[in-house]
């Protein structure tokens, strides 16, 4: 009897133990299987990483040869295949081709009787019509207040019939200017060398389904050939602080506004020497050249840069978790070496750019090394 008594907690304690044993080896399993899933993550990410670097890359290199091959083009056809110092030769390449995005519907039908400026006639009503241009791009434009127009001034009179341009004055004499004289790129002529003009506006509504975005306050003839349009934004205002207030008297969406940026107040250098040394050796001409004059004035144009975090968009924001963690920027012919911390930005060197490690794309450097 007493054998068979204890024969039921035995039965109990063994299977307690097998139990036991099951939810160790559950637990071990779960553990293993989630290190397992966690490393196959990781190898996934950075293989991904690793193939969009590769494409990024790629990419570049296509573009450049493709520039490459046009300016190679450009030069056979400008002078019969071998490379000039010609003027105009050299002015071919940087020349640009726009494609008409819209139209300006406006009551001025003519020159005569158009305002100077939009502001001066607030009550004025018009649209911009959008063609062969997707209703989509015009999303979220009633989320301003105004938005500039970038358009050609069509109806010029120094455009000859056959395509031609008349040579354009170097000194005008405005039309409310008392006789004096003044070089044309210091006015707000419409008879230019390129005859493109930028308007504010101030936007009422969108329609979408129509493709029309509807202004007013516009200084736009009917017919207005409309190359670009871009919002109108806190940052255009020359007097602006930074400060987004109702007073500014204009509307942008909250992503837009000056406190839903990231940025870093102080900026701490320990590489001031560097720099210095890298201006006396010319490394920043010609707009830095005087180590004396010119040293202060550098060092505020990196700060503010780098207050604003140049970083890409994925880390813009994020702090350095290690402090070893360094991020790289050309300015000038220099190369910047900075960290992110908690609350500031860090300057850890400034040396000349090796720019052997660079891609040249147009002529600008690109760093593909981000020795991260």
């Amino acid at each position: 009897m007493s054998s068979m008594n204890n024969s039921g907690p035995s039965r109990q304690a063994s299977l307690a133990a097998v139990t036991a044993v099951g939810s160790m080896m559950a637990l071990s399993l779960g553990v293993v299987t989630y290190w397992y899933h966690k490393r196959c993550l990781n190898k996934v990410s950075k293989l991904r990483q690793s193939e969009r670097t590769g494409r990024i890359r790629a990419e570049v290199k296509l573009r450049t040869a493709m520039k490459e091959l046009v300016l190679l083009r450009d030069a056979t056809n400008g002078d019969g295949g071998g490379s000039s110092g010609k003027e105009g030769n050299d002015n071919s390449k940087h020349n640009l081709t726009m494609r008409r995005i819209g139209y300006v519907v406006s009551p001025f039908t003519k020159r005569m009787g158009t305002p100077r400026q939009g502001a001066l006639a607030p009550s004025a009503r018009g649209y911009v019509q959008l063609v062969d241009t997707h209703e989509e791009t015009i999303d979220g434009m009633d989320a301003y207040s105004h938005c500039w127009i970038i358009f050609s001034f069509h109806a010029n009179t120094n455009i000859l019939l056959d395509g031609k341009k008349k040579t354009s004055k170097t000194k005008i004499r405005p039309p409310r200017g008392n006789g004096v004289k003044v070089g044309q790129l210091a006015t707000r002529s419409p008879h230019r060398v390129n005859n493109i003009g930028l308007s504010l506006v101030k936007v009422d509504r969108v329609d979408k389904k129509q493709r029309r975005l509807y202004i007013s306050a516009l200084d736009l003839v009917n017919g207005t050939p409309v190359y670009d349009i871009k919002p109108y934004i806190p940052w255009d205002i020359a007097t602006f602080t930074g400060k987004y207030h109702d007073g500014l008297g204009i509307k942008v969406p909250d992503w837009v506004r000056p406190e839903g940026s990231t940025e870093w107040n102080k900026v701490c250098w320990n590489a001031e020497e560097q720099l210095a040394n890298c201006i006396k050796d010319g490394k920043l001409n010609p707009l830095y050249s005087d180590v004396v004059c010119d040293l202060e004035p550098a060092k505020m144009a990196i700060s503010e840069v780098l207050a604003q975090d140049p970083r890409g968009t994925k880390r813009r924001g994020s702090v350095t978790a290690n402090d070893d963690q360094s991020y790289y920027l050309i300015f000038a012919n220099v190369e910047i070496e900075f960290r992110v911390l908690s609350s500031f930005v860090e300057v850890v060197s400034v040396i000349p750019a090796d720019f052997d490690t660079h891609t040249y794309v147009d002529g600008v450097p690109i760093m593909m090394d981000l020795r991260d």
